[in-house]
């Protein structure tokens, strides 16, 4: 988890300064990244789900300082908002969550409840009052506030036809314009129907068996949790963007997370 950290922490501190003294603007821009403007947002949440999941249960084995955790959530976030994505957003709030979970004391989740509250006021006063002009504001505007779903609705509606038509097999793997449903699971209700959403729910099925152990905090699972983490990030992606092939951080967390949820009647396993 410590690599994971310092690579992220490297790559979001040069995409800041590049973006800063480089391209000299914050609005809708991939700063150093190559990669599609979403996938740029959630390179932001994996840092700041590390960093927040280290502010707020520490370790021993595992120590970095606690200003360079905080310059991680800065970086991280600054990301998200250049990328001005939405399923980042998602993400990271979702994650957060979980985290109070683990965590515990109700003042946190009264806490995380009042960032949420803040966070919707700020967008809604900075689009409705001030005016503000920004890319990262009126894209969470239009999502929250009006249910714009950036052209997906179409796309969504079309997958749930084909699935009705065809519920066993399916119909069709994707649109004439090569287009796909934005969700795995209308992915692959509408490729393979019931039959391959039954095979996906088998690939998971340890993971769900063992879902329980996510869900408490001990020594033992310390370095897991985070992982978890970072595979719930990626789920959430699945159900906003991408298609099947082209979110490959979800199956490499899937991967991991499965292998973990297979051995856990042995703790040092």
């Amino acid at each position: 988890m410590k690599s994971i950290f310092w690579i992220l922490f490297v790559m979001l501190a040069l995409n800041l300064i590049y973006t800063v003294f480089y391209l000299n603007q914050f609005n809708n821009i991939n700063g150093i990244f190559s990669v599609y403007y979403i996938s740029s947002g959630h390179f932001g949440v994996s840092l700041v789900i590390l960093s927040l999941y280290l502010l707020l249960f520490g370790t021993v084995e595992l120590y970095i300082n606690k200003k360079v955790l905080i310059i991680g959530l800065f970086l991280g976030l600054f990301a998200v908002y250049t990328s001005a994505a939405r399923s980042p957003i998602l993400a990271l709030f979702i994650v957060g969550l979980y985290f109070m979970v683990l965590k515990k004391k109700i003042k946190y989740i009264y806490t995380f409840v009042l960032m949420l509250l803040l966070f919707l006021l700020l967008i809604y006063v900075s689009k409705q009052v001030l005016q503000v002009e920004n890319a990262f504001i009126e894209r969470n505007y239009s999502g929250i506030f009006e249910g714009n779903a950036s052209g997906r609705a179409p796309y969504i509606e079309r997958a749930i036809s084909i699935f009705k038509d065809n519920v066993l097999i399916g119909g069709r793997v994707m649109y004439e314009d090569g287009m796909y449903p934005h969700n795995i699971f209308l992915e692959l209700g509408m490729a393979g129907g019931l039959l391959l959403l039954l095979l996906f729910g088998l690939i998971f099925y340890t993971l769900l068996k063992n879902c329980r152990s996510f869900l408490n905090l001990t020594r033992s699972n310390f370095f897991i949790l985070p992982l978890f983490g970072l595979w719930l990030q990626y789920f959430i992606l699945t159900q906003t963007s991408n298609n099947i092939y082209s979110n490959p951080e979800f199956w490499y967390f899937s991967s991991v997370i499965i292998g973990i949820s297979l051995k856990t009647y042995n703790e040092k396993t």
